[in-house]
């Protein structure tokens, strides 16, 4: 199925924030997967997420949610423990989400959050206060629970995909899944470390996190009944 796809550029204060728009023949909304740059298993993560979904009629913005100075910053020592990472890494949600409203590409489509590494605790913290558009979030490992409080009021359906080894990972999400008060799902991978390293876990984490976002984006919106062209008109 063609895929239209072109660099996005969010501009910050740090630098601009560059990111990957892809959007199928037929689009039923569009997803949002924020991940960790400096971290290439969350970023592989939130790649072949992306390949997934447009399988499935569904657009994704793959966005990093690091600039390229904070990028050098955390890979020399700098700001690993810093307190407005997450608040920071939420705002780029948001921004991601102000820009779909206005691309005339995603202008009317519903949103859905997913964030791996960072981005996991970030789209919840989002979730929780983004515009109407946003139907539905979703996390896949890292430490979702940090988004803390102020995430327990999300006020549409979310998904948890934790790794049944996971030692931290598991008791913490598990505990953060119920002080959730809207519709949650919690889903555990077999066999699956915090990392999903071992063999087949990626893709049983990614065929969850599918699966979710095909059946929401399925209940609340249409397929478009036309793709995207050059202004020639031609198929791109």
């Amino acid at each position: 199925m063609p895929v239209f796809a072109r660099r996005v550029v969010l501009p910050q204060d740090s630098g601009p924030l560059t990111g990957e728009l892809f959007v199928p023949e037929k689009v039923k909304g569009v997803v949002v997967a924020g991940h960790d740059t400096v971290n290439p298993t969350y970023s592989a993560h939130a790649e072949s997420l992306a390949l997934e979904l447009t399988t499935w009629n569904l657009a994704v913005l793959l966005l990093g949610l690091q600039t390229g100075i904070e990028e050098e910053r955390i890979l020399a020592g700098w700001g690993v423990a810093d307190s407005k990472a997450l608040e920071r890494a939420a705002d780029r949600f948001l921004d991601a989400c102000r820009f779909l409203g206005q691309d005339e590409q995603t202008v009317d489509l519903r949103v859905g959050l997913f964030g791996t590494g960072t981005g996991a605790a970030a789209s919840f913290l989002a979730g929780a206060r983004a515009p109407p558009s946003v139907v539905t979030v979703a996390a896949c490992g890292g430490r979702p629970w940090l988004a803390g409080p102020a995430a327990e009021a999300l006020p549409v359906p979310s998904l948890l995909i934790v790794g049944s080894e996971d030692e931290l990972g598991l008791p913490e999400t598990v505990s953060f899944s119920r002080r959730l008060r809207g519709e949650t799902s919690l889903r555990l991978v077999p066999r699956a470390s915090r990392g999903f390293t071992e063999p087949g876990t990626r893709e049983d984490a990614l065929r969850i996190c599918g699966d979710w976002f095909r059946e929401r984006f399925e209940v609340v919106t249409t397929p478009r009944e036309y793709g995207w062209t050059d202004p020639l008109g031609r198929w791109v």
